[in-house]
């Protein structure tokens, strides 16, 4: 029976030039990325990413959302010139499931579901008058 050593791949994360999206949609996106990676262990490599991206990530690895580690610039340890990213937790799990809630209830599909409730107890509530008058009305009750 052969032994083969765990492979634990890093995916280095460097900053590219700035294109804005929502810190939301990053963080989902990256999370997304995480769980992936979890489950899918691909080969190593860099993939280029936004400053804004890099500073999630940063922050996402610092808060323990995802596995992974901040990496300094030589020069400047102060400077942090990437991100190895290796998969996503437990916490990064719930907190994916929260960010996507959110966005569902804040998106044009939350408003919608709401207005769509209100319609319905609207609805319900002027059918309810309509059978007791017509109950009222013939069965001379009241």
């Amino acid at each position: 029976m052969s032994r083969h050593p765990a492979v634990a791949y890093l995916f280095l994360v460097r900053a590219m030039p700035s294109k804005q999206r929502s810190d939301i949609d990053v963080m989902i996106d990256i999370l997304e990325e995480a769980a992936l990676r979890s489950i899918d262990a691909e080969p190593a490599g860099d993939k280029q990413r936004r400053p804004q991206e890099l500073r999630l990530i940063m922050d996402l690895i610092d808060e323990k959302m995802v596995r992974g580690e901040n990496l300094d610039d030589y020069k400047d340890p102060l400077m942090p010139r990437g991100a190895a990213l290796r998969g996503i937790n437990l916490k990064g799990r719930r907190y994916l499931q929260e960010l996507k809630d959110y966005k569902r209830d804040r998106g044009w599909r939350g408003t919608l579901d709401k207005a769509g409730w209100v319609l319905f107890g609207f609805v319900l509530a002027l059918l309810s008058a309509i059978i007791t008058a017509y109950i009222k009305a013939h069965w001379k009750i009241g």
